[in-house]
């Protein structure tokens, strides 16, 4: 029995596997689930190798290291927007 993740025909970006072009499934075999990277073409089902692994945990550390990074970013500059907008209440308040 395989259940593939993958929902829609649309690839995702921001996903190394979709980018790469490489399926996710689950493969339930003697009450055990084991996971399985595979990429669909029309003649045949391609199984990940070590090559392509490698490949495929690099791109994916490297997209979590960004994504890391811009959640960084995002928070500094949310904390400097409230320190401006304390300033601006602070300012129209003296008066």
């Amino acid at each position: 029995m395989t259940e593939n993740f993958e929902q829609s025909d649309e690839r995702d970006s921001t996903n190394p596997l979709d980018y790469l072009g490489w399926n996710v499934r689950m493969i339930s075999m003697k009450r055990r689930k084991y996971w399985k990277i595979v990429r669909d073409s029309p003649s045949s089902t391609e199984r990940a190798d070590a090559a392509d692994m490698v490949e495929i945990l690099s791109i994916a550390l490297g997209l979590r290291r960004w994504r890391e990074a811009q959640a960084v970013e995002i928070a500094a500059e949310e904390q400097a927007n409230a320190k401006f907008a304390q300033r601006r209440v602070d300012f129209w308040n003296r008066g």
